[in-house]
């Protein structure tokens, strides 16, 4: 039988009472391998404790916002929006009109 080694956990720091716990204000859904535990272990996202042992909790990186391309409606300036935002206007046109379309 082996015993159980506490510090074994990817960031070194578990106990013998916090072992499996995620590191305080992390849930499942903020891990890399999310994907994977929703599909061996049919896991939730706001898990927070990790089926794996030791402990793999690693925290994904945040989200890419996208951006594209547009023209201005307005005075025809090349400008940049996150994609499906809606905007029309660049940044300067929406402060000087008060309208955000």
């Amino acid at each position: 039988m082996t015993r159980q080694r506490h510090g074994c956990c990817v960031d070194r720091a578990c106990t013998p009472h916090t072992c499996m716990e995620l590191p305080e204000g992390t849930t499942c859904g903020s891990c890399v391998h999310l994907s994977r535990c929703l599909r061996l272990f049919g896991c939730k996202p706001d898990n927070t404790s990790c089926d794996w042992f030791p402990r793999r909790f690693a925290a994904a990186p945040p989200p890419e916002t996208k951006f594209e391309a547009r023209i201005c409606t307005l005075c025809e300036d090349p400008y940049e929006a996150d994609v499906g935002d809606g905007r029309t206007l660049c940044k300067r046109c929406e402060e000087e009109t008060g309208c955000r379309r």
